[in-house]
């Protein structure tokens, strides 16, 4: 163990990912910070993402299971560090004290940090609208009507502590970014610490029909295929389907929803609320078509 640079691991899954890895590596190659690995775990991508990768230093898995989430298994599986750092493809680390800043949080005796995530100035418009609500429309409206804070972050460069992290993560059966949290605050209480000033770029976004089809696959897959065995309940706590029917009408009444967007956007003087009525619209709509699908 090195006290003075404890060993830090950057956990990235990836498929066909060339067009954000180097961006992502090279914000990990700019810390000032001599002790750290990169994982890349690549779901046999038809790209050069892990030949990209490989030439810029990081070890190479392979993932036959395709999904991130299985990724993250292995690579937290295989890391070595005292630290482990949950990052997409997708994400990009701001500044070169990074790892500095959230050593320093880890101070604090908990057991993970995480930040907030940013949009860059030459991202397209419906990223920022994103970077606004830091989630997907549905979520942000059950984070807003709840009383109790909702623990709600994917993967985005969350640090854990590896001696604590490990087990949740190492089960047979699939395990979401957020199960693994929440398996780890249940078992060992709310020792989190949310860094409003460690800031990621999350370059995730690439139009509505790109999150359409992301909420298809996630519900589909993340959610209808491996509910029985999936820990829901950072979301699907009391009162969830209640709150969900009550988004429903909020969304298809139109008016509420339009005078909603247009008054964030006033308050925050940022025009990119407004894609809140069409993303919420197409959300509400991916949804109600699956389930809708499925009971028939």
């Amino acid at each position: 163990m090195n006290q003075l640079w404890p060993k830090v691991s950057f956990i990235i899954p990836t498929y066909n990912e060339q067009g954000n890895i180097v961006r992502c590596i090279n914000s990990i190659h700019k810390q000032q910070y001599p002790n750290s690995e990169i994982i890349v775990i690549d779901a046999n991508s038809t790209d050069d993402t892990a030949l990209i990768a490989m030439s810029m230093g990081a070890r190479i898995l392979y993932n036959d299971k395709q999904w991130a989430e299985y990724g993250v298994q292995m690579g937290v599986k295989e890391a070595k560090g005292e630290y482990i750092v949950n990052m997409s493809a997708d994400n990009e680390l701001k500044g070169t004290r990074w790892i500095d800043r959230v050593l320093n949080d880890f101070k604090k005796g908990v057991d993970c940090v995480w930040g907030k995530m940013l949009s860059r100035d030459d991202d397209r418009s419906i990223n920022k609208y994103y970077a606004l609500l830091q989630t997907e429309p549905l979520t942000w409206w059950l984070e807003q009507i709840s009383i109790k804070k909702l623990y709600i972050w994917g993967g985005n460069s969350i640090i854990y502590r590896a001696s604590v992290i490990k087990k949740y993560w190492d089960k047979p059966h699939y395990v979401g970014d957020n199960d693994a949290f929440q398996y780890m605050i249940e078992d060992r209480g709310l020792n989190v610490y949310y860094d409003e000033e460690l800031y990621i770029y999350h370059h995730c976004i690439k139009g509505l029909w790109h999150w359409v089809k992301k909420w298809y696959r996630n519900h589909l897959h993340h959610y209808q295929e491996h509910k029985d065995t999936r820990n829901m309940r950072w979301i699907m706590g009391k009162w969830f389907y209640v709150k969900v029917f009550l988004w429903c009408i909020y969304v298809l009444s139109i008016i509420p929803l339009v005078l909603h967007s247009i008054v964030m956007a006033l308050v925050d003087k940022k025009w990119e609320w407004i894609w809140h009525i069409p993303c919420s619209y197409a959300q509400c709509g991916v949804y109600l078509w699956i389930n809708i699908k499925l009971l028939l």
